[in-house]
């Protein structure tokens, strides 16, 4: 029996069964236009109100804010027009690339027509694009991002804050705790691996360790404040990172850690670990066992080198 792989559900998908089994009275029995006057298309509109308020629900919208079309081509002019034309006094610029779908090309060579300026990246030809000054103004450049940069922290604070009055959801900021109230122990992690991490925090705590997760979210701008407040009564650090620098005396992470502990002069005892490279699994007992060997050095009064875990023979 020859078997279909399917590989194209970015583009269309089948439809859910029980959308399906809502939809179907509205395809041979209430097809009316929601749009006219009579009293059936009367009931095809209290329909289509009905699903722009549950819409409008779902992601914590209003309803007047829900825009039906009939697909994506129309969303996507809708879209890129409205956009343009409602900052218009403020820039006309886009930068789009010459792979994008035909909708998208084709507002974008409409609005050109109107008065935008349009920018097509070609993929083919991949192009640095950067701060361009005299050499004599580049330290003033460079010194200008850093400073942008340092201000993102209060941004992402922000819109993390405005994201989770919006939609009931927190992602933690700059960084995400987990059972760190009581913690005498942390890893210090970030990415896919804290979710192995939370795991073995679990079991941990269940044999009565006291360790907690401190998950970096945002690596960059750097959070040494809020990191230090998180570190201050802990006793040993682990630093697990899926990176490395060549050549240098430790992680990547880790030295970013040493750095703000030394300068909160904290004295907490440290271990690091690189582990994952190229996407290698690392389980919840390989957190386990590394949780094991740091507090076993640390009770010991020592820290840990630089370790690459699981690395073959």
């Amino acid at each position: 029996m020859e078997t279909t792989y399917y590989f194209d559900y970015n583009a269309t998908t089948p439809v859910d069964p029980r959308v399906v089994e809502v939809m179907e009275p509205f395809f041979n029995k209430n097809f009316h236009n929601p749009s006219s006057f009579y009293r059936k298309a009367g009931e095809a509109n209290y329909a289509v109100e009905v699903a722009r308020k549950q819409t409008a629900t779902l992601i914590n919208a209003a309803p007047e804010e829900i825009f039906f079309t009939s697909g994506g081509t129309e969303s996507d002019n809708l879209g890129i027009q409205g956009i343009v034309f409602k900052y218009m006094d403020k820039g006309n610029h886009i930068i789009t690339s010459k792979i994008e779908h035909d909708c998208v090309l084709n507002a974008c060579k409409w609005l050109e027509e109107q008065g935008a300026k349009v920018t097509y990246l070609d993929v083919d030809k991949p192009i640095a694009q950067g701060i361009i000054v005299p050499p004599e103004y580049h330290m003033e450049a460079k010194y200008q991002m850093q400073q942008a940069m340092k201000n993102a922290k209060k941004v992402i604070k922000e819109v993390n804050d405005e994201f989770a009055q919006r939609f009931g959801r927190s992602y933690g900021g700059l960084i995400d705790k987990y059972r760190m109230d009581d913690a005498e122990y942390a890893y210090v992690t970030m990415g896919s691996g804290a979710g192995n991490a939370r795991t073995a925090v679990d079991e941990l705590r269940a044999k009565g360790e006291k360790v907690g997760l401190i998950k970096i979210r945002v690596y960059r701008p750097w959070f040494g404040e809020e990191f230090n407040q998180l570190t201050k009564k802990l006793k040993g650090v682990i630093s697990v990172e899926r990176a490395h620098s060549f050549g240098s005396p430790g992680g990547i992470l880790g030295q970013d850690v040493k750095s703000s502990l030394f300068n909160a002069k904290q004295t907490p005892y440290m271990a690091e670990y690189c582990f994952g490279l190229g996407g290698r699994d690392c389980l919840v007992k390989e957190w386990v066992a590394m949780y094991e060997r740091s507090k076993k050095s640390f009770t010991e009064e020592k820290n840990l080198p630089y370790y690459w875990w699981g690395v073959r023979e």
